[in-house]
């Protein structure tokens, strides 16, 4: 095994990785923000957000658009909370763009784990289960599932259940939407209002 020589040039981390750890640094950050409720966390964001914004900024709207969107899907399928990924979002983009990366990570994130768990388990096998969740699943699957998205249950946990449960794709995605979009919209417009105009 060879070293490098003393004069090497130091490590340079690429644009993309830089974005996508200054993005978890600031998701970081706000999982923080309810210990620093007493003080003046608005005003310290402020201050610092130029340094979290400038390098979407530099990158354009559709490449900072889609970072934070696969940012947020990575993190949504790994299992971290959605909501401060949701706040990070707005504060990032602002409301319209910061709304729609979010909604489209956070629905690609659980998607993959919903797709994930379909491939890699095993149905229940037939028996008495009748309960009625799963008659409601059956008859109205879209409502059902924007039912349970409003639960405080955790997300990995509902798409693992999901994907056990008789509902297809579409279903899971276009329930899943709308019970991500009520709780997805203030905690965007929160991180909106954070960051200075």
């Amino acid at each position: 095994m060879t070293t490098p020589p003393p004069s090497a040039p130091a490590l340079r981390l690429p644009k993309a990785s830089r974005v996508f750890g200054t993005y978890f640094l600031l998701i970081a950050l706000l999982l923080l923000l309810p210990l620093w409720i007493g003080s003046d966390a608005a005003a310290w964001l402020a201050r610092r957000a130029p340094l979290w914004r400038a390098p979407l900024g530099r990158l354009g709207t559709v490449p900072a658009f889609s970072l934070v969107t696969l940012a947020t899907a990575a993190a949504v399928a790994v299992g971290l909370p959605r909501l401060p990924l949701s706040t990070a979002a707005g504060f990032l983009l602002g409301l319209p763009l910061g709304l729609a990366a979010n909604l489209l990570g956070t629905l690609a994130g659980a998607w993959a784990e919903f797709a994930l768990a379909r491939k890699t388990t095993r149905h229940p096998p037939a028996g008495p289960q009748d309960s009625a969740l799963l008659r409601r699943l059956r008859r109205h699957p879209v409502l059902a599932i924007a039912l349970l998205r409003l639960a405080p249950l955790p997300g990995a946990a509902l798409n693992l259940a999901l994907a056990l449960a008789p509902c297809s794709s579409l279903d899971f995605l276009l329930g899943s939407a709308l019970g991500f979009l009520p709780a997805a919209l203030p905690a965007v417009l929160v991180g909106a209002r954070l960051a200075p105009t």
